[in-house]
């Protein structure tokens, strides 16, 4: 799952229906890697929510366009010579 939160990266946390971090925990349950994008740079102070997200297991996508984020988890998932969450952790 690559989820692009809103221009300032905050996303509803609480817990009600439309809980973000309740989604995190049942992707994790079905081991379904949860990446977390537009997130500015890491030098940057995240928002409260992003912090929480990002401790519960979200895997940060720092600097990159909604566009670009498809398309390295597609290259990601359909390639073999490194794991997925490794090849993700690579600048392209």
């Amino acid at each position: 799952v690559v989820h692009y939160s809103y221009h300032s990266g905050t996303v509803c946390t609480k817990e009600t229906q439309y809980s973000l971090l309740s989604f995190l925990e049942e992707c994790k349950g079905r081991n379904i890697d949860f990446y977390l994008a537009s997130l500015k740079s890491e030098s940057i102070p995240l928002y409260a929510t992003n912090r929480e997200l990002l401790d519960a297991g979200a895997i940060p996508m720092f600097n990159c366009s909604r566009e670009a984020a498809y398309v390295k988890v597609l290259l990601a998932y359909n390639q073999t010579e490194y794991l997925p969450k490794d090849f993700m952790k690579q600048n392209l």
